[in-house]
């Protein structure tokens, strides 16, 4: 089977010019006074102060951000089967609340997971992230809502834009992203609750050699209420002997 795509982009550009002919009668360019353009001065502190007010204002504004990663599948099992995918679009909202406080709202507008689809099939919206988090200092940071929990390197330190393969390791899917009550119920590796986390022992090469997290979580699928009394409790403990090497140890 052969599958030939082409893609053509023609681009064309015009510039109109305007000429306008001044005679001599009506100008004379050699007898014309030089006239010297009338400038006001800004002073520079006023132009750096007004630099600085339009950073701060923008600082303050929600960010907006996001990815689509789309792909396509061929299937040579049974009947077969071809299929282009949009395997997932992320909607990203990051905003600073307060000095030290900041939210995020991540959502999910192409899942296809199996058990998230509607009675037709069609992929749904879902919310991924929702979540508050309050820095105290570095040491020492709150974060309360529905959030990435940290068991695992995969599910909370890399994101699946950096990813070659788009997807993460079937051993993290396993792990971090189904649900404990029901194996083929899955959850992203997001859970609600409120975590506690932290940055120790800064380096001189502006890293930090000590990063923990300790989370407890409802233990059941997102965007849904507890139906139980017990939590899951996550520890996590990340050590950076070096800037670009890390080792992390979690417990769920």
């Amino acid at each position: 089977m052969k599958k030939i795509f082409a893609i053509m982009a023609c681009c064309a550009a015009a510039t109109t010019m305007y000429a306008s002919d001044v005679t001599e009668s009506s100008y004379d360019v050699l007898n014309a006074p030089m006239e010297t353009p009338s400038s006001a001065s800004v002073p520079a502190s006023s132009a750096a102060g007004a630099t600085e007010d339009w950073k701060s204002q923008l600082a303050k504004m929600v960010k907006v951000s996001g990815y689509l990663q789309a792909g396509y599948n061929y299937n040579s099992l049974g009947s077969g089967s071809s299929s282009f995918q949009a395997k997932r679009l992320r909607l990203i909202l990051d905003g600073q609340v307060c000095k030290n406080g900041s939210v995020r709202v991540q959502i999910e507008a192409f899942n296809g997971i199996a058990g998230s689809t509607n009675g037709n099939g069609q992929k749904n919206i879902q919310v991924m992230d929702a979540f508050f988090t309050y820095k105290f200092n570095p040491a020492f940071q709150v974060r309360v809502g529905q959030f990435y929990t940290p068991l695992g390197y995969e599910n909370y330190d890399i994101s699946p834009a950096t990813l070659e393969t788009v997807d993460f390791s079937n051993i993290c899917y396993r792990m971090a992203c189904r649900n404990a009550i029901g194996y083929d119920f899955v959850d992203y590796g997001r859970d609600l609750g409120i975590m506690l986390m932290g940055d120790l022992l800064p380096s001189a090469e502006g890293f930090n050699y000590l990063s923990y997290n300790f989370a407890v979580t409802n233990g059941q699928l997102p965007c849904k209420d507890d139906n139980n009394k017990s939590k899951d409790i996550i520890a996590a403990l990340t050590v950076r002997p070096l800037k670009y090497f890390n080792v992390k140890a979690a417990y769920n």
